[in-house]
């Protein structure tokens, strides 16, 4: 009886080993890939030309006017129309 117990004892202390073991090299290849990032030069992949956030979302809402302004007066004319062809 107090062999099984030892005998299980050290069965889960080699699956808590093997689980730390795979974990720590698990940290160890997320560190190498880190290191490529750390290394890169971010003065060098800034975009000095490229425009701000501010200016981006702009020129959305000026898109979003202009395609949202045909598809209505679209929608107005089509109703007018329809009313038209309803008999009196």
């Amino acid at each position: 009886m107090a062999a099984d117990a030892a005998g299980s004892r050290d069965a889960s202390s080699g699956r808590n080993r093997d689980k730390a073991a795979n974990h720590q090299r698990q940290l160890r290849l997320m560190m190498r890939q880190c290191d490529r990032v750390l290394l890169a030069d971010y003065d060098l992949l800034a975009m000095e030309k490229w425009p701000d956030n501010a200016r981006i979302s702009a020129a959305r809402r000026r898109r979003d006017l202009w395609v949202q302004s045909p598809l209505e007066e679209a929608a107005e004319g089509k109703a007018g129309t329809d009313l038209k062809s309803v008999p009196s």
